[in-house]
């Protein structure tokens, strides 16, 4: 957490309701062809904790959506409040009806509106109102009521151009990240296309030419501590540990998470238990270098297509396996000095993010 203390005098700030300086356009279109819309959006669209909306989906694509948004106006997801889904439109659209549209009064800045509604305290606040089971949603009504102190209206235009000169900063970090990252894809796709040796098919390339199985682990085996750590599907997160041998793999090992809309490649370099089933790990052939295997695989940009369709595909794939470890080690130090170099920054992209989450909490 970011310890960061960002000193501002609010002496002349004044106690407001959320309702009192935005309003909740009602805004409906009738005719997409007629009215020119080109964006359509859904709650998929909009990605946790970005202040930008990045994706929509075209009229091309058939929508029952009629709720309009214009540029400026914030989309905040009014379902299932806890993903923190709330981001600024830089073009007009339709969007979801589980998408609340939130437009600023003449009171507030619009640049402003965005940072309001991203810190934690409103986010507490939507969730804590929200009514519903599996899926629970919460009205404009109820968040008209949230209180925060508002700044005069110069103090808001220089409030403004701090925080939205930050999230700048995050994004030339970005675009670094992503060439970086185009940088590397390039580069693996280039030297492995070059290799002068026959492909060969990933189920003969596997250890009794067959993937491992991964069972879903009971609840009763998880411990708060212990040997082995236990991942989650995504392989992001340990959600607990186990003293259990016979559940651990060995680390160094290319895996593949499979569900009905995910398809995740990763690579584990640690002794480790997997916690949910939907997982193969593919365990190469001794002689066939572990790390250059999972290069390989990504090579192939496994895309999310459902769990027994996919794999019935990837098994059959082919892909070239080099056999000179001169080869091998000059390959492995371009990909290790670009990964070493994407990890890095996404560390500092993460710190930025962190440092700019705890001055908007602290402001509003």
């Amino acid at each position: 957490m970011n310890n960061t203390i960002f000193k501002i005098d609010k002496t002349n700030w004044k106690p407001v309701k959320f309702g009192d300086v935005v309003a909740e356009p009602k805004e409906t279109c009738k005719d997409i062809i007629a009215e020119g819309i080109e964006h359509v959006v859904g709650l998929e669209h909009i990605e946790t904790g970005d202040l930008h909306l990045r994706k929509s989906a075209t009229i091309e694509e058939s929508t029952t959506f009629t709720k309009k948004f214009r540029k400026g106006d914030v989309l905040f997801g009014r379902r299932r409040a806890y993903l923190k889904k709330a981001a600024q439109a830089d073009f007009d659209g339709i969007c979801s009806g589980d998408i609340t549209v939130f437009r600023a009064k003449k009171e507030l800045s619009s640049e402003l509106l965005p940072f309001i509604v991203n810190n934690d305290k409103f986010f507490d606040y939507a969730v804590k109102h929200s009514a519903g089971g599996l899926s629970p949603r919460v009205k404009f009504n109820d968040l008209a009521n949230y209180e925060f102190l508002l700044p005069p209206k110069a103090e808001q235009a220089r409030l403004a151009e701090l925080l939205w000169a930050m999230d700048d900063v995050i994004e030339k970090e970005k675009e670094v990240l992503e060439a970086l990252e185009l940088s590397m894809k390039s580069i693996r796709k280039t030297d492995i296309e070059n290799l002068s040796v026959e492909k060969i098919k990933i189920i003969n390339l596997l250890e009794n030419n067959s993937e491992v199985n991964v069972g879903k682990i009971e609840k009763s085996k998880y411990q708060l501590n212990g040997k082995y750590p236990i991942v989650d599907q995504s392989v992001d997160f340990i959600i607990g540990y186990t003293d259990d041998e016979k559940l651990v793999y060995d680390g160094t090992l290319p895996i593949i998470v499979f569900g009905d809309h995910t398809t995740i490649l990763k690579f584990i370099d640690f002794p480790f238990v997997m916690g949910a089933d939907g997982t193969k790990i593919l365990k190469p052939k001794p002689n066939i270098d572990v790390k250059y295997f999972y290069q390989a695989l990504k090579e192939l940009n496994i895309q999310p297509q459902g769990y027994r369709r996919h794999y019935s595909i990837l098994r059959n794939e082919k892909i070239k396996v080099p056999t000179d470890p001169k080869w091998i080690k000059q390959f492995m130090n371009k990909m290790d000095l670009l990964s070493n170099s994407i990890e890095v920054l996404n560390s500092k992209i993460s710190a930025s993010q962190s440092l700019q989450k705890s001055i908007i909490n602290q402001i509003f």
